[in-house]
């Protein structure tokens, strides 16, 4: 194996991450070090430990790609001996089409994928072209592919109920039904029926749509204030929940005191946050778990077409509250 001082000169990098990558390397028995002031050895290929499958992560944004849960499933991939990596592409920069995404796809070396959060249209043709996948979120159920998810309903459900019970009735989910298609999804219609079941006549009001850029979700904000302003709001996207904060700071909104705020997924940001963020969370240890038992068994032959879902649970937080008199 080339010594370190050439490995510099050749590659061009720091030599802390030239003894990082020879560390990795070692640890996976690919190179065998030969004790001091001699050079590793390349080990025979009967030796080396090659990863069972190269599998590609498909997430659906550029804010995906950094998600915690994301480089904790690499990781944990690695650790098995398989190796991953993050498509350059994501479904929204391919638009959400099929015929993008098949193109994409078949570019791309990987024995098989991991989706996040993806459409059902986009999770049908992985499972009709027998591309062995790996739905994380998105629409899975009724499909022929192995997936994990989280059951919102009962998290939903409590969330609000809570806020009925604080006085709430012009209550409005968040959650960009119109990305994907306009059908609704099971959490949505979970969150109509928690309504009308305490005698709140919906619609459009309480589930709008929008186009999905950042002007279009400000406009829905501005037409949902503008009229009768909705005395709680649950946000879908951690994202958004953000620009719904700086929306409230703009226009002199008190949280709660003026509108109750609940945010439907965890990030450890909101550790920071006081008052602390009523929020919806899930345990995701489980779920990177079953993804390696996936890669596990495809790598091993075995067809594993398993869908798991996670319960999710509500965390009452400081960002809801009474409703106020004349609101």
């Amino acid at each position: 194996m080339p010594g370190e001082t050439q490995l510099l000169r050749e590659l061009g990098v720091g030599r802390d991450t030239i003894k990082a990558a020879l560390s990795l390397l070692e640890q996976e028995g690919v190179i065998i070090n030969q004790g001091p002031s001699r050079r590793r050895k390349i080990a025979e290929l009967s030796s080396a430990s090659t990863p069972s499958l190269r599998i590609g992560i498909l997430c659906y944004d550029e804010n995906d790609k950094a998600d915690v849960v994301k480089q904790q499933l690499i990781f944990s991939f690695r650790e098995q001996k398989h190796t991953s990596f993050i498509a350059t592409e994501t479904l929204h920069s391919l638009k959400g089409d099929v015929r993008r995404v098949s193109r994409f796809i078949k570019r791309n070396n990987a024995d098989a994928w991991v989706l996040s959060a993806a459409s059902r249209a986009v999770t049908e043709w992985f499972s009709n072209e027998g591309i062995p996948a790996f739905a994380f979120y998105g629409a899975q159920s009724g499909l022929s592919i192995a997936g994990v998810g989280a059951d919102h309903n009962p998290a939903i459900i409590s969330a609000v109920q809570k806020l009925i019970e604080l006085g709430h009735r012009r209550i409005v989910s968040l959650s960009n039904r119109g990305r994907h298609s306009n059908a609704l999804r099971e959490a949505e219609k979970t969150f109509l029926m928690q309504l009308e079941s305490n005698s709140i006549q919906t619609s459009s009001y309480n589930l709008p749509s929008w186009e999905d850029r950042p002007n279009g979700f400000l406009q829905c904000l501005e037409s949902l204030f503008k009229h009768t302003p909705p005395t709680a709001l649950i946000v879908e996207e951690p994202t958004h929940f953000i620009a719904v904060l700086q929306f409230c700071g703009k226009y002199k909104l008190s949280i709660p005191e003026d509108v109750s705020l609940i945010c439907s997924e965890y990030t450890p940001n909101f550790d920071f946050s006081n008052p602390s963020i009523s929020h919806i969370t899930w345990d995701t240890k489980p779920m990177i778990r079953r993804a390696i038992r996936w890669a596990d068994n495809i790598a091993s032959g075995k067809e594993d077409k398993r869908q798991t879902r996670i319960k999710a649970k509500f965390i009452e937080g400081g960002t809801i509250g009474l409703v106020q008199n004349g609101r």
